[in-house]
């Protein structure tokens, strides 16, 4: 499973519409927006991939000015029996 966090720049008058649409996509959780049209996002993909496809069709939403990644990362869980 990879897990991103990311910062997605919006144009003022779109802020909402870009919200709405983030929240349309299954593996995105919208967290917060600031006053500077920034919107945090989560996604959980299965992998680095759908996380970097998921990233692109971000960027091509109306209203989105930039995508930018501030944590990524993958993680292998492993059951272990005791």
């Amino acid at each position: 499973m990879a897990i991103a966090s990311l910062i997605i720049q919006s144009t003022i008058d779109l802020l909402n519409k870009v919200v709405a649409d983030l929240s349309q996509i299954p593996e995105i959780t919208v967290h917060s927006t600031t006053l500077k049209q920034e919107i945090i996002i989560l996604i959980e993909g299965a992998s680095l991939n759908q996380v970097n496809s998921i990233a692109e069709q971000i960027q091509a939403l109306d209203g989105v000015i930039g995508v930018f990644p501030t944590y990524i990362t993958t993680e292998d869980e492993e059951t272990s029996e005791s």
